[in-house]
């Protein structure tokens, strides 16, 4: 069975992000029904995960329910994490989501001046953020959570000489448990303002995400990879079928063969994609054994040191 990397709770946002496709997505946006959460959950079929992330496209904290969500979950002891960009959140949110039982969020920052934040976050105030932010590692304190904070920076040609003040803001905030510092990213070629594998020649391999993952959209829709934002590559739904059923279908198992073959134009998802780049190997005789699945170990994100620079 496949790791869960995403359940999308909601495809709404309320920011308009330069290096995200949102407003290039044809799929509906709209916010997960809960019960179908649960109904999914309900099956059992999730008993290998220990965690998953409530998010894909959208603001998780839009959806004034999102706490349940995250209680379903912890009610089934699986953990939470979830990505935000933290300009909508008030206290009596912060209280139920603390509540329930959120193991871990990353709070989407990108910026450490407010006029490089707008420009990069549109729609956003990096003002509301930290005092969100702040508001948050207040409350953490106050309850007793135990929730993990981790702070990213997506570096970009508009705010890379902001990367050390950044880093030190953040590192020096009681509360915040890690502070990250990422590349952009192309969301599998489809969106190339600027990456550092533009001019890399390197020999392609499969990708990991056909033998790991899968993410779950807000309607049920289940696709391979995060990278594909608007359900390009759908695989099932997995409010209607069962999980074993997608994961070895006719679909995933023609696009496992595709890049076995090293065919990757195949499928239009992958043929431009670039995000294998930032994955450990896998060349094509080791996914030829693992045809049937692939289960990778990782260590706790507990265990990871404070500050991380990820070059993929």
């Amino acid at each position: 069975m496949p790791e869960i990397r995403q359940i999308e709770t909601t495809s709404v946002c309320n920011l308009r992000c330069v290096f995200c496709p949102y407003d290039e997505m044809t799929r509906a946006k709209h916010h997960m029904d809960v019960e179908s959460f649960r109904n999914f959950l309900g099956r059992r079929e999730l008993e290998h995960v220990d965690e998953i992330a409530l998010h894909h496209f959208g603001e998780p904290f839009l959806q004034a329910n999102f706490h349940e969500f995250v209680r379903t979950a912890t009610n089934l002891g699986i953990g939470t994490v979830v990505s935000s960009n933290m300009t909508r959140l008030s206290e009596a949110m912060v209280e139920r989501v603390l509540g329930a039982g959120l193991s871990r969020l990353i709070v989407s920052i990108d910026a450490a001046k407010p006029e490089t934040y707008s420009k990069l976050r549109v729609r956003g105030r990096l003002e509301d953020v930290e005092s969100n932010l702040r508001m948050l590692l207040r409350k953490k304190m106050e309850m007793g959570s135990s929730i993990f904070i981790q702070t990213q920076f997506i570096v970009t040609p508009e705010n890379h000489s902001e990367v050390e003040t950044f880093e030190s803001r953040w590192l020096a905030e009681p509360g915040v448990d890690q502070v990250v510092i990422r590349h952009e990213r192309t969301h599998a070629g489809q969106v190339v303002r600027h990456s550092q594998y533009q001019n890399r020649e390197e020999l392609r391999q499969p990708c990991r995400y056909l033998w790991e993952s899968v993410v779950i959209m807000q309607d049920g829709t289940v696709v391979p990879c995060c990278k594909d934002f608007d359900a390009k590559a759908p695989l099932g739904n997995a409010f209607e079928q069962d999980l074993g059923e997608i994961w070895n279908g006719d679909v995933v198992q023609s696009m496992r063969r595709s890049h076995i073959d090293s065919n990757y134009g195949a499928f239009s998802l992958c043929a431009n994609c670039s995000e294998w780049r930032g994955e450990p190997a896998f060349p094509a005789d080791e996914a030829e054994e693992r045809v049937r699945g692939f289960a990778r170990l990782k260590s706790s994100f507990r265990d990871e040191p404070r500050h991380m620079r990820v070059w993929e």
